[in-house]
């Protein structure tokens, strides 16, 4: 605006001036510096106006230098199209620009928000499609018309001793993080920490068995006697009947054991044989998502148990209170997550964004 204003005084001048004599007049000069400083405009800027008009001939104003705002934008467009990883940092690199212009363009101009790249398996050789045809196989069996069978899952995980040694972020609120406790401001990581493992069975409608927790690993022998016979079997015969359910492991050494193999059989418990068992797949095995949860409630707990019986009060508590709020948010979706991995692909229950 400020520029169109000073064009229409620039042309008033050049007018007057051009009327007095112009060039061919040596007093049309003072005319017009005394007509127009009577007028309020500063004499420097009419005798600038008349220089430029009698060496260029002109009263434009000259070109302003810089990009053309349409190229760059392109620009940029064009690099997340081809690229949507690259950082602003780089992007700036790439197109020659300042990093607040190109954040400018990227941000207010394009509407390219960033988001965070979501963490999902990695799969090698021949994983995707054996995973797709197992769960194919699961899917069709839970179906009226294939069995009706109700899946219990089953797993392992291990749980640090000290809650802190828990992965994750760990925050502190202060106006100078220099103005707080080192106990609050660093995080201790111990490099080889103590670790229960935890095992525990949960069936598609939100059933949890009684949790099994163990020092040390676990083996064949363990798994047959401690997991199987003396939970799985009683947890099957409290909610179902041992025809109406199809047993999920997962591909551990110890599930498919010749001995444990022997005792399903013998019970008459169907199960997932091992070359139809899904390699790689947690997205649709809920019971990962259930042992995040129950770790996040343990995090939180203040104290650190001393020895194995304490941990397992507080374990139990844990597992109870998470398995009676989200048990059975988590498995509603079960056969949905299943149908979408064999018949749209191994990352299509990451896009269902209401799982």
């Amino acid at each position: 605006m400020a520029r169109l204003m000073n064009e229409l005084i620039a042309k008033r001048i050049v007018h007057f001036y051009e009327i007095n004599g112009g060039r061919e007049n040596s007093q049309s000069n003072k005319l017009t510096i005394k007509h127009f400083s009577e007028e309020g405009i500063r004499y420097q800027t009419i005798a600038r106006i008349i220089k430029r008009y009698n060496t260029r001939g002109s009263i434009d104003y000259m070109k302003i230098l810089g990009r053309p705002p349409f190229r760059s934008v392109d620009k940029v467009k064009k690099l997340y199209e081809r690229k949507p990883e690259t950082s602003v940092r780089i992007g700036s690199l790439k197109t020659n620009m300042p990093i607040s212009t190109f954040q400018y363009i990227k941000k207010k101009k394009l509407k390219i928000n960033a988001f965070v790249q979501q963490t999902v398996p990695k799969y090698i050789n021949d994983q995707i499609p054996r995973a797709r045809k197992a769960c194919r196989i699961l899917y069709k069996k839970t179906l009226t018309s294939g069995g009706n069978k109700v899946l219990i899952l089953d797993d392992e995980t291990y749980v640090p001793q000290d809650p802190q040694q828990i992965p994750g972020k760990n925050y502190f609120h202060a106006q100078n993080k220099t103005s707080v406790k080192d106990n609050v401001r660093f995080k201790p990581k111990q490099k080889f920490s103590k670790r229960f493992l935890v095992w525990q069975a949960i069936d598609q409608n939100g059933n949890t068995s009684e949790p099994f927790i163990h020092e040390g690993t676990i083996n064949a022998k363990v798994y047959l006697e401690e997991c199987l016979t003396k939970r799985l079997l009683p947890f099957i015969e409290k909610y179902h009947k041992t025809n109406d359910i199809l047993f999920w492991p997962d591909l551990a050494t110890a599930h498919y054991q010749k001995d444990v193999i022997s005792w399903l059989e013998s019970k008459n418990i169907e199960f997932v044989k091992r070359n139809q068992n899904t390699p790689n797949v947690p997205q649709v095995r809920p019971i990962e998502r259930f042992w995040a949860l129950c770790k996040k409630e343990y995090k939180i707990h203040n104290k650190m148990p001393k020895t194995l019986n304490g941990f397992k009060r507080i374990w139990c508590n844990i597992s109870k209170r998470v398995a009676d709020k989200s048990a059975q948010n988590l498995m509603r979706h079960l056969k949905r997550k299943l149908r979408a991995v064999a018949y749209k692909g191994v990352l299509e229950p990451f896009k269902l964004a209401n799982l």
